[in-house]
């Protein structure tokens, strides 16, 4: 493999094979790992383990796969959640159009409903029965263009206060009629 290609927990250049095989030994063990624990596994003495530990910066390696497998989580996770967005908004989208093909075709029916209300003298349907039709159209078409779908109206009464500075310099602007009107807003 290219060295500059070359991940930290893999063979290193002038690492030995034994060397080698004693940190895959030691990264294998997780968390509860020991450099004797290594020495036994593979018929070395503890001095040997710790001298090719330190000289070949076995904590540097672990930690920065630990750091690269982090990474590769995080990347992975990202990649799911924007599968799943991209899922959930073409799930909204698909519902938006069947919503506004139902809205559609509502008017429709109520048109011909008043229509026929108009034009028939035993008219079948009722203006509630062709209203309700018109006001479910209305919120399926709101709801399909990401439009509100009731209305609220506040009515309060406002009491202002003009500071004395304020009222004195726009009568000097206004002149005296200066906030005696009141204007509807």
């Amino acid at each position: 493999m290219n060295e500059e290609h070359m991940q930290e927990w893999e063979q290193q250049p002038r690492e030995t094979d034994r060397a080698f095989e004693a940190f895959k030994a030691y990264l294998d063990m997780g968390p509860n790992r020991t450099h004797a624990k290594v020495g036994t596994l593979l018929g070395k003495s503890e001095v040997v383990i710790e001298r090719w530990a330190s000289h070949y910066d076995w904590a540097g390696r672990i930690r920065a796969k630990s750091v690269y497998l982090a990474k590769l989580e995080r990347e992975a996770t990202a990649g799911v959640v924007k599968v799943k967005a991209a899922e959930w908004l073409a799930r909204q989208q698909g519902l938006r159009e069947r919503e506004w093909s139902v809205q559609e075709r509502c008017i429709d029916a109520a048109e011909e409903a008043l229509r026929r209300f108009l034009s028939d003298p035993e008219r079948k349907s009722s203006l509630a029965e062709i209203a309700r039709i018109l006001d479910t159209a209305s919120k399926l078409g709101r709801l399909a263009s990401g439009m509100p779908t009731d209305r609220t109206e506040v009515a309060a009464e406002v009491n202002v206060t003009l500071d004395v500075e304020w009222e004195m310099a726009l009568k000097k602007v206004y002149g005296e009629q200066a906030g005696k009107k009141v204007i509807d807003v």
